[in-house]
Order: C-alpha cells, then sequence, then structure tokens
C-alpha cells in the first residue's frame, strides 16, 4: 500500500516565476561578476596610488620652490657682495690718492720748509 502523504498543505505565495539559465550563461555571469568586483578593486587601489603621487608630487613642488627661493636669495647676495667689492675698490683708489698727496706734500715741507724755517729763524734773530 501506497499513501501519498501531502506534509506540506501551504500554498505558494510567490508569484514572480522563476527562470532558469544555461550552465554556460551563469558561468559568463559569475566571471563577469568577478571581473567587476576586482576591477573596483583595482580601482581602489589606484585611488590610493594616485594620491600618494599627489603627496609626492606635492613635496617635490614645495622643494623646488624653496630651491627656488634659495638660489634668489644666494642671487641677491651675490649681487650685494659685488657692490660691496666696488665701493671697497673705490675707497682703496681713493685713499691711494690721499697717500700719495699726502707723501708730495711731506716731501715738499721737508725739501722747502728747512731752508725755510732757518730763513725765518735767521731773519728773527738778525732783528728784522
Amino acid at each position: 500500500m501506497t499513501v501519498k502523504l501531502t506534509a506540506f498543505s501551504q500554498q505558494d505565495t510567490d508569484t514572480i516565476p522563476i527562470k532558469c539559465f544555461p550552465d554556460r550563461v551563469v558561468r559568463s555571469i559569475v566571471k563577469d561578476l568577478i571581473k567587476g568586483d576586482s576591477a573596483i578593486a583595482e580601482i581602489k587601489m589606484l585611488d590610493t596610488e594616485l594620491l600618494l603621487t599627489q603627496e609626492k608630487v606635492n613635496i617635490k613642488d614645495s622643494i623646488i620652490s624653496d630651491l627656488k627661493l634659495k638660489d634668489s636669495k644666494n642671487t641677491e647676495i651675490i649681487f650685494h657682495e659685488r657692490e660691496q667689492k666696488t665701493i671697497y675698490k673705490k675707497n682703496i683708489e681713493r685713499l691711494e690718492a690721499d697717500l700719495k698727496r699726502s707723501k708730495q706734500i711731506n716731501r715738499a715741507v721737508a725739501f722747502f720748509g728747512t731752508p725755510i724755517i732757518l730763513t725765518l729763524l735767521v731773519l728773527v734773530v738778525v732783528g728784522i
């Protein structure tokens, strides 16, 4: 005797029909999902790499701007040093000319001064 027993008597409440795909289509869908997930992960990785690269570029730009500032300051220092050197040369030339003039005056005083002083002394002593 065979008797069929219905163990579950509730009716199906799902009205959406189920559609089955062939194995090759399901495999293709799974491959596409895996590729999509890996593409999303790769995009996230590339975003982090891009941020790191941008930080490196910013650091390099700041270093370059600092070096440009140093270069301009060094150029300014060199300009001022050259001006100072020119002023020193002019002062040295002026002092050398003054020294030469002083030496000539001293020679003239030494050469002509002694006879003039002696003459004046003789005139004072003689009693003019």
